[in-house]
């Protein structure tokens, strides 16, 4: 059954509402209105407003399905016709003192029309003297791009660049087609000068040459007509060849304001097109980071083993956070099947895992990156002097960290960052979406890596067994008659994230209380009461630990090293001679 609309189930509001109408147009605020019924029963109204009484303006207003709950749109007429800086782009519905923020039921549309009435009042009264109009209008980025298809981003950097580079200038930008837009950077001005702060990726993309004119105070408006838009340039200062045959980005500059154009060729013909300018203010980026990390991230050295779904997303963040050297190590392809819950999308399928999270990185990175890649998995036989690059290059590393849920890879990595005494992060993400958790050894808080993992097992002997073999990562094998229980791209996120910003801790030495071991359940079951429950695994040094602990095997004395030779050259290995 269809639900009744507004005027049908309120029918003295509808009277109640005329009575206001016919008090407007008795005052002289409308001389008159119509109540418009739609094919599918929905209720408008149109009416003339009397701004004065020679000039009158035609608005619509249009009752959504849950007023009085909700608020009335107030459009001009025709759609579109532009009556005021309080007005929203595209049918051009007017910001009143009324909207839906501060609208109750006790409101009409009589009230929104005489608001509408004073907007247009103050509009015309600023033609003569300035007066302000009380708004309620904010207008934002979105607001102001939204429908343009071409769009501009230029840092204050770049503005500075273009005003002191003299009436008219080169510059040179890129651009990136995306689903709804052709965005543009400028990364020189003038051309051949590097514009600071733009992303690295962005400027490692092919570079077109634009022109920046400045503009007086008094100068009118570019044109969108193409032959009119050149003559405008020559006007301005630019030769004559040049604004002829120019193609592509210009920019106008005026003191406190930049605008652009394009002009678009094709074939025989010429577009010019306006340019919505985004402001680049990435200066803040630095008061978004907490200064610890901001310090620790200009210079920490991050190795990654294990780049699936954990380890990818974990790069990612690192990158985003400021981290710029990256060693990262993995053996495996990126498959589509992969997408699901890795950091890449289908664009790097087929790469390796390894070089889609460096693409990944150096995509979102602020500064320029160091990536170093190794093709294969650390616990696995390989070419020797491959092999020994990469342990190098895993010992250089201030932090590792360990994604791999792999026992062998966890075990080499272990001892490594003992002997080496590098700081050691791991996690792992629970079959069936249960959980996870994070770990950390580090030299200065616990015992080696190994032994932190000794104080899990320990702790975890009381446990129940884990459901659905929760043990194993990422997917569960379920009974005959349920079906399988698999981890979603938002449970691997939570323990990525966990895992980034235990890893973010140690880089800026600020663990406070963090247990060494902590498991995260994202659902009730097994050790886990409820969602997001955590428990903390003690782990104490004076309980678990061993002498190889952040330390090196000693050498051997002269004595027990011939013992050991004599030993493996016995020919009785049954019964070696007798010290």
């Amino acid at each position: 059954m269809t639900a009744a609309l507004w005027w049908q189930r309120l029918p003295q509001r509808v009277l109640d509402e005329d009575a206001r109408l016919q008090q407007l147009v008795a005052d002289g605020t409308l001389t008159q209105y119509a109540w418009v019924r739609q094919g599918d029963g929905q209720l408008w109204l149109t009416a003339d407003i009397a701004v004065l009484p020679d000039k009158i303006q035609a608005v619509e207003l249009r009752f959504p399905e849950r007023y009085p709950g909700e608020c009335p749109a107030i459009r001009p007429l025709p759609y579109g016709t532009p009556l005021s800086g309080h007005q929203f782009r595209g049918d051009g519905v007017l910001c009143l003192e009324l909207g839906p923020d501060n609208w109750h039921s006790r409101f009409t549309a009589a009230d929104l029309l005489a608001s509408a009435w004073k907007l247009l009042v103050y509009e015309l009264l600023n033609t003569i003297k300035h007066v302000p109009i009380p708004s309620r209008h904010v207008d934002t980025i979105g607001m102001d791009i939204r429908g343009e298809f071409f769009r501009l981003i230029a840092s204050q950097a770049a503005r500075d660049a273009l005003d002191a580079a003299g009436a008219v200038s080169t510059f040179h930008y890129t651009s990136a087609l995306e689903d709804g837009a052709l965005v543009f950077w400028l990364t020189e001005a003038p051309a051949g000068t590097a514009i600071a702060d733009v992303p690295p990726f962005i400027v490692s993309r092919e570079k077109r040459t634009g022109i920046a004119v400045h503009l007086s105070d008094d100068s009118l408006p570019p044109p969108s007509d193409v032959t009119a838009l050149r003559d405008y340039l020559q006007a301005a200062g630019v030769e004559e060849d040049t604004a002829k045959s120019l193609d592509g980005m210009i920019v106008f500059l005026r003191p406190g304001s930049m605008r652009a154009k394009y002009i678009l060729s094709s074939g025989t013909s010429n577009a010019v097109h306006t340019v919505a300018v985004i402001a680049d203010r990435r200066v803040e980026a630095d008061d978004r980071r907490p200064s610890p990390v901001a310090v620790a991230a200009a210079t920490a050295r991050v190795a990654i083993v294990g780049l699936g779904s954990l380890g990818s997303k974990i790069a990612t963040s690192l990158a985003r956070t400021g981290i710029t050297k990256f060693v990262l190590v993995d053996g495996d392809a990126l498959l589509p099947e992969n997408v699901v819950r890795h950091d890449a999308d289908f664009l790097s399928a087929g790469l390796m895992k390894v070089e889609a999270a460096a693409a990944r990185i150096r995509r979102v990175a602020t500064a320029a990156v160091t990536v170093e890649t190794f093709h294969h998995d650390v616990a696995d036989g390989t070419n020797p002097a491959v092999h020994a690059k990469t342990v190098a290059a895993l010992a250089s590393a201030d932090l590792l960290i360990d994604a791999t849920a792999n026992p062998d890879a966890f075990n080499f990595l272990a001892d490594l960052a003992s002997e080496e005494r590098r700081q050691l992060a791991w996690g792992e993400v629970f079959a069936g979406g249960f959980g996870g958790y994070i770990a950390y050894a580090t030299p200065e808080r616990t015992p080696g890596p190994s032994c932190v993992r000794a104080a899990f097992h320990a702790h975890a002997a009381n446990w129940p067994p884990a459901p659905l073999g929760a043990s194993e990562p990422y997917a569960a094998d379920a009974p005959a008659d349920a079906a399988p229980i698999i981890a979603t791209d938002a449970d691997v996120g939570v323990i990525a994230a966990a895992l980034s910003a235990l890893s973010l801790r140690l880089l800026t030495n600020d663990l406070d209380d963090h247990p060494p071991l902590l498991f995260v359940g994202l659902r009730a079951g097994w050790i886990f009461e409820r969602a997001l429950d955590s428990r903390a695994i003690p782990v104490r040094q004076d309980d678990f630990a061993c002498d190889r602990c952040w330390t090196r095997p000693a050498a051997a004395d002269d004595d027990t090293q011939k013992k050991v030779e004599a030993l493996l050259t016995s020919n009785d290995a049954h019964h070696p001679p007798p010290s």
